[in-house]
C-alpha cells in the first residue's frame, strides 16, 4: 500500500495507475478543487474506487460545524458534476452526522460520493484497414 501526502493543487499522479482514490473533507473553491478532481478521477486504473466525503453545502445553514463559506462547500451532485463521465456513480447523497460536544449532540450534514472508473472507451475499428494516402504515396 501506497500513501501520499502532497500539495493537490500541484500534484500530478500518475494517471491510471491506482486502485483506490479517497478524498476526505477537501474544501476548496470551485476553481480550485475541479482540476483537483479531475485529476484524481484519471488516476485511477479501470475498475478503480473512487471515494469521497465532505462538509455539504446545506451544512452551512442547516447543520453544525464545517467551513463558514458556502463556496468551499458542495453536494454530491457537484462533485459528480465535475468528475463527469470518468466516474460511474455508485453512490452519491447526502448523509447525516452526530457532532458530540460537552453540551449535547448536533448534527452535521455531508456529502457521500462512491464511484468505479470506467474503462476505456474502445477503439473503433478504421473500416478494413489504414486510410488511405491522399497524396496517392
Amino acid at each position: 500500500m501506497t500513501f501520499h501526502a502532497a500539495d493537490l493543487s500541484e500534484f500530478a499522479p500518475e494517471p491510471g495507475r491506482w486502485d483506490l482514490v479517497i478524498m476526505m473533507y477537501l474544501h476548496l473553491p470551485w476553481d480550485r478543487l475541479r482540476p483537483i478532481l479531475y485529476r484524481a478521477a484519471e488516476a485511477l486504473a479501470p475498475g478503480g474506487t473512487f471515494f469521497l466525503a465532505g462538509h455539504d453545502l446545506a451544512n452551512f445553514e442547516k447543520g453544525h460545524g464545517g467551513p463558514k463559506s458556502p463556496a468551499v462547500l458542495y453536494t454530491a451532485e457537484d462533485v459528480a458534476a465535475a468528475l463527469g463521465d470518468q466516474i460511474e456513480i455508485g453512490l452519491a447523497r447526502q448523509v447525516e452526522r452526530v457532532v458530540r460536544l460537552p453540551d449535547g449532540e448536533r448534527t452535521a450534514l455531508d456529502c457521500i460520493l462512491r464511484g468505479r472508473r470506467r474503462p476505456p472507451a474502445p477503439v473503433e475499428s478504421l473500416g478494413g484497414g489504414l486510410p488511405r494516402d491522399p497524396a496517392g504515396l
